[in-house]
């Protein structure tokens, strides 16, 4: 139905935050190992950012996976 779509629409975004979070982490820790002035405490904080965002969505997807398997039951 149309609540499954907007969980699928919030995942999605979720999942695509995440990956632009990581690749401005990524980046700079290039920069940083290619040894371009760049700031470190700031290279950490993106660092930072990218895991909590990850761990948060792998949460949602749990959740998500959770209340399928429980209407999954619920239909049989």
């Amino acid at each position: 139905g149309k609540n499954g779509n907007a969980v699928g629409d919030k995942l999605g975004d979720a999942l695509e935050k995440v990956s632009n979070i990581q690749k401005d982490a990524d980046s700079m820790v290039i920069d940083l190992a290619s040894g371009k002035d760049v700031n470190l405490h700031n290279t950490m904080i993106e660092l930072e950012k990218a895991d909590i965002a990850l761990k948060y969505t792998v949460q949602l997807r749990n959740r998500a996976l959770n209340a399928y398997e429980e209407l999954m039951r619920l239909q049989v």
